[in-house]
């Protein structure tokens, strides 16, 4: 009983399920849900603050992110060309306004002026 008490302990993990498409775009829409919460806690708690930051409103994601096992898939289903993207974009946020989208790649955000970001800055530490 003891020797299969302890052979048990020592199986191998089984291997993780590889993701399909369907499981990353529901990740990605927890992702963009969790990254509005904090987008909308961190802009509206910044009139509290003493240290204001830019707060874009952009959920990034890299591809080293993602099990090995799931990396092939995730390219497939986000367009990784290089290892960071943009996974998803909270409506309303500066990064909306000035066109990013999901799965943009190597855009360079420059926030015109105007833009509001600097309004919609936020307390880092919220």
């Amino acid at each position: 009983m003891l020797v299969a008490l302890l052979t048990l302990g020592t199986a191998p993990a089984p291997a993780a399920l590889p993701a399909d498409s369907s499981a990353l775009e529901a990740l990605r829409a927890a992702d963009l849900r969790l990254g509005a919460i904090g987008y909308r806690l961190a802009t509206a708690n910044a009139p509290l603050c003493t240290d204001i930051a830019p707060v874009p409103g952009m959920v990034v994601h890299a591809i080293d992110q993602y099990a090995e096992g799931e990396q092939a898939a995730a390219r497939t289903t986000f367009g990784f060309v290089t290892g960071v993207a943009v996974e998803a974009v909270v409506p309303g946020s500066p990064a909306a306004h000035a066109g990013v989208r999901a799965d943009d790649l190597d855009r360079q955000c420059q926030w015109p002026p105007g833009s509001g970001n600097q309004r919609r800055g936020a307390c880092p530490h919220a």
